[in-house]
């Protein structure tokens, strides 16, 4: 038997959006951000967005394919020139 702690806060959480294009196709899907501006750390830009569901149901399926084309091997292929 596993011990759970359950919170029951109703603190509201937020994604932090720094790629364009995912902004782009999440304003294309209906989603709004709630502000934008600059990472004082990082100087990126960034969108920030209330954590739903439903934004996680885009945002985590865009993030992974993004990773999978980082770290694939495909790119490291040499070719014949």
């Amino acid at each position: 038997m596993s011990n759970r702690i359950f919170q029951n806060s109703r603190e509201e959480k937020y994604n932090y959006i720094t790629d364009e294009a995912l902004m782009q196709k999440l304003d294309e899907l209906g989603f709004k951000y709630l502000e934008t501006g600059i990472n004082p750390s990082t100087n990126e830009r960034y969108w920030k967005y209330l954590q739903t569901n439903e934004l996680s149901s885009v945002v985590v399926p865009w993030e992974t394919e993004k990773r999978k084309q980082k770290y694939s091997l495909d790119r490291w292929q040499m070719t014949k020139g």
